[in-house]
Order: C-alpha cells, then structure tokens, then sequence
C-alpha cells in the first residue's frame, strides 16, 4: 500500500494558466506593423533597432 501512495504522488504535473496571453511570430509582426502605421499616421517618431528576418521583413 505505502508503494501506490508513493507512485500516485510522484506523478508530475501540468499546470496551465487560463489567463496567459499566446504570442505568435504572426502576431509580433502584425503588432509591429501597426505600431510603425500608427507612427506615420500621428507624425510621432519611433525609436529603436531594426532588423531583417530571414524572410527579408524588417523586425524590431
């Protein structure tokens, strides 16, 4: 009996949480396509490093 206690308790365990947010390549890329179009659109400037991505997109 002591050795199915200790099998039952050393199973481990996958803990998910509900409220986490995925974030894609897709998503990055379309948040930053955005932020780049809403920057033109108010005149603001943006700041930072761009870069090209082996898909030939520039990335931040």
């Amino acid at each position: 009996m002591q050795n199915e206690q200790n099998t039952i308790t050393n199973v481990p365990v996958l803990t998910l949480d509900s409220d986490a947010v995925l974030e894609t390549a897709q998503s990055k890329a379309d948040l930053i396509w955005h932020e780049i179009q809403n920057a033109y659109r108010t005149k603001k400037i943006l700041t930072g490093m761009l870069a090209e991505s082996k898909r030939g997109r520039m990335e931040v």
